[in-house]
């Protein structure tokens, strides 16, 4: 069951410490990534998990996959 709290939201428990619930946050994330074709700069809103207890922070596949689309999208724009 997940609760909202205040813009976030607690879900699973933490894969590091397993003593709390994790709390999920959105972040704006700007990296560069280096292709074939030169490097380009993203920016991408991921989902954070956080830890409260053991401040572990991960993300999961569906972020990764958000910022696989940014450099497609931004690798795409390159001449």
């Amino acid at each position: 069951m997940l609760e909202e709290m205040s813009g976030q939201v607690e879900s699973e428990m933490c894969i590091l410490c397993e003593q709390a619930h994790v709390v999920e946050e959105r972040r704006e994330i700007d990296f560069r990534q280096h292709t074939d074709k030169g490097e380009v700069t993203c920016r991408v809103a991921v989902q954070f998990n956080v830890c409260p207890q053991c401040g572990f922070e991960y993300w999961d596949d569906h972020a990764e996959a958000a910022l696989d689309e940014a450099v497609r999208q931004a690798y795409a724009k390159l001449a």
